[in-house]
């Protein structure tokens, strides 16, 4: 007979948790999720400073473009301005061989 109270017992004690644990999952109370929210809010943490960094790395690869893109913008300009110069002094020596009567 005390076997049977015993079992009884744990029987009980089994059921007590089990409702405790089913009431924590609802958030009904706050018996096992403080440590998943500590866990949460450490993922949390990580995903901000992970977040930062993305947006770093983001901004750096846009403003290294931008510098690619104002290097090539003044490549070409340069290119632009000798290929210019190269007419220009071209036709100032025709116009002094044409002043000097050169063929």
């Amino acid at each position: 007979m005390h076997f049977i109270k015993i079992i009884d017992w744990c029987f009980l004690f089994l059921i007590a948790f089990a409702l405790l644990n089913v009431l924590d999952r609802l958030g009904m109370i706050d018996l096992f999720s403080g440590i998943d929210r500590r866990i949460t809010a450490k993922e949390r943490q990580v995903r901000r400073q992970n977040a930062r960094r993305a947006a770093a790395e983001q901004a750096t690869a846009e403003k290294n473009q931008h510098e690619a893109e104002r290097r090539a913008a003044e490549k070409k300009e340069s290119a632009r301005m000798s290929r210019l110069n190269d007419m220009a002094s071209l036709r100032a020596l025709e116009r002094a061989d044409d002043q000097h009567g050169v063929d």
